[in-house]
C-alpha cells in the first residue's frame, strides 16, 4: 500500500507577475515550489509566511498538501493517476506538483475531508511530525 505524508499547514498558491520579486518567507516554508513561465511566476507555500505585503491579486488559500512516500522512477506510470482518479470522480480539484523524486497534491481544505475519504482505500496516510 502506498503512503502520503500529509503536512499539518494550510498553503497558498500565490500568482504574480513575471519578474516579480519572490518574497524572501517563501524560502521559510518547509515546502516550497516556484515556477516560472513566460507568462507568470507562481509560488505555492506555507500560508502563515503570507503577509500583507504580498500581492494577492491572483491568490488561492487554504490548500492542504499531500505528499506521495518513497522515490518514484520517472518510468513508473499510473501512480499520480491512481491517487487522482478518485477524486475527479468525486469532483473534487486538485493541484498537482511533481519534483525529481516524488509528487505532491493539493487539494483545498474545504474538499480535504471528503478526499481523504476517497483515497483511503489505496494509502495509508500519516501526519508529518
Amino acid at each position: 500500500m502506498l503512503k502520503l505524508i500529509e503536512y499539518p499547514s494550510l498553503y497558498v498558491i500565490l500568482k504574480l507577475p513575471i519578474g516579480s520579486q519572490i518574497p524572501s518567507a517563501v524560502y521559510s516554508s518547509l515546502f516550497y515550489s516556484i515556477s516560472n513561465s513566460d507568462s507568470e511566476l507562481s509560488l505555492i507555500f506555507d500560508q502563515k509566511l503570507l503577509d500583507s505585503s504580498n500581492d494577492r491579486t491572483y491568490s488561492s488559500e487554504d490548500w492542504k498538501l499531500l505528499k506521495l512516500f518513497g522515490n518514484f522512477d520517472f518510468y513508473e506510470t499510473g501512480v499520480l493517476l491512481k491517487l487522482i482518479e478518485p477524486l475527479a470522480e468525486s469532483n473534487i480539484g486538485i493541484m498537482a506538483v511533481s519534483t525529481f523524486d516524488t509528487d505532491y497534491l493539493l487539494i483545498q481544505s474545504k474538499n480535504f475531508k471528503l478526499a481523504k475519504s476517497k483515497i483511503i482505500k489505496n494509502y495509508k496516510i500519516i501526519l508529518f511530525t
